[in-house]
């Protein structure tokens, strides 16, 4: 008999627990659904991944120091060379700009002067004056960009030029001045960039933008200690 009573009275509460049951499955499968697509969205694509490795391994070699963000969507190397602070990173681009890969330094180089050389699409960017009195190997690839003629003259030694020819895919070498469309005027006294197109995938490729960026380096210091001693003309 109480087991009847007890039936008989909870019974309209069946299908309401029935119900709550429903909704949670329901809530669950769809809550699953989401965080697999948000997953799908937010992982690196494979050549990211690569990238991602290809700078641990500079991290190792160069004493330096690796991070990355949440999504593992961001890998950026730091590390010292002389006085100077470089920075290898990635950007996946979007909305018509390509995925880049590219170097950056802070100097107390020549701060007052710019340029801009740049090959391939990044040709297109917005820019300044065109430099059209020098006439050296690179001018075969790349626009010449800047305020000072005889800067960039001194600053194209044979052998940066060289490093410059190599790169197949799209290259900007920029100072003073902020990349991207929106910053591209936009003064940065002492900052450099040295950017090409695409994911690099290769160790080897690291190692060569990094000394590309190495040698502008040591040409802006070089540079600047000749233009303090007055023998600019000289080197």
């Amino acid at each position: 008999m109480n087991a009847l009573f007890l039936l008989t009275n909870n019974f309209p509460l069946v299908p309401f627990l029935l119900l709550i049951l429903a909704v949670g499955i329901g809530f669950y499968f769809l809550m699953f659904k989401s965080w697999k697509v948000l997953d799908e969205q937010t992982a690196p694509p494979p050549e990211l991944l690569k990238a991602s490795e290809c700078l641990k391994i500079q991290a190792l070699e160069r004493d330096g120091v690796m991070k990355n963000d949440a999504f593992g969507r961001k890998p950026e190397l730091t590390f010292r060379y002389d006085d100077g602070e470089f920075i290898v990173s990635v950007n996946e681009g979007g909305k018509g700009h390509p995925r880049i890969t590219f170097v950056t330094f802070q100097t107390k180089f020549v701060p007052n002067e710019n340029f801009r050389i740049a090959s391939g699409s990044f040709k297109a960017l917005i820019s300044f004056s065109k430099i059209k009195s020098f006439h050296g190997d690179v001018c075969r690839k790349y626009d010449l960009e800047g305020d000072d003629g005889g800067f960039i003259k001194n600053l194209l030694t044979q052998e940066v030029q060289t490093d410059l020819l190599e790169y197949e895919k799209a290259t900007e070498a920029r100072f003073g001045m902020h990349v991207g469309v929106k910053n591209a005027l936009k003064p940065a006294p002492g900052r450099f960039y040295l950017t090409t197109e695409g994911f690099k995938v290769e160790t080897e490729d690291y190692n060569r933008l990094i000394e590309t960026a190495f040698k502008f380096y040591d040409r802006l210091k070089m540079m600047s200690e000749a233009q303090v001693s007055g023998v600019l003309s000289k080197i």
